[in-house]
C-alpha cells in the first residue's frame, strides 16, 4: 500500500496527515465545512506562484477553511482517481462535497471571493 503525505496548513502551523487511499482522502474532507485542496509538483512553474497565496490565505482563513495540499508526483494515486489531469489544480469541498475547482493560476483575490461566497 502506498502512502500520501498530505500537508494541512490550520492556524497552528503545518501538520501532516497520512492517507493510504482515496477512502481516507475522503475521511479527511469529510466532515469539515470548508476544504479547499491544492494539487501541485515542485517543478511545476505555476505551482510554485500558486503557493504563497495559498499560504498567504491559509494564514488568513484559517478559521474559515483548511488548506490539504498535495504532490501529485509524489502521491499520483489520488490525483488520478479524482481525473486531475493539469496543475496547479485547485478543489473546493463544502460538507465533503465538491462545490467548486480550478486549473491554473489564480489570484488571491479571485480565491478569497470563491472561498468568502462559499462559506
Amino acid at each position: 500500500m502506498i502512502s500520501a503525505l498530505f500537508i494541512s496548513c490550520q492556524s497552528n502551523g503545518v501538520k501532516a496527515l497520512s492517507a493510504d487511499n482515496m477512502e481516507d482522502y475522503q475521511k479527511l474532507i469529510a466532515g469539515k465545512s470548508l476544504v479547499l485542496v491544492d494539487f501541485n509538483a515542485p517543478w511545476c512553474g505555476p505551482c510554485k506562484k500558486l503557493s504563497p497565496v495559498i499560504d498567504e490565505i491559509a494564514s488568513e482563513k484559517s478559521d474559515a477553511i483548511e488548506i490539504i495540499k498535495i504532490n501529485t508526483d509524489v502521491y499520483p494515486q489520488i490525483s488520478t482517481a479524482l481525473n486531475i489531469d493539469g496543475i496547479p489544480a485547485l478543489i473546493l469541498y463544502k460538507n465533503g462535497e465538491i462545490i467548486w475547482s480550478h486549473i491554473g493560476l489564480i489570484s488571491k483575490e479571485e480565491l478569497s471571493d470563491v472561498i468568502a461566497a462559499n462559506q
